[in-house]
């Protein structure tokens, strides 16, 4: 794997983390 696709990995997983939270937590957003 080449840098851009684990940098590209790591931001989908966090984009997608942050959505779950946000939809688990609403009352914190």
């Amino acid at each position: 794997m080449t840098m851009e696709s684990i940098a590209t990995l790591a931001a989908a997983a966090v984009l997608f983390v942050y959505l779950m939270v946000a939809l688990l937590r609403p009352e914190k957003f």
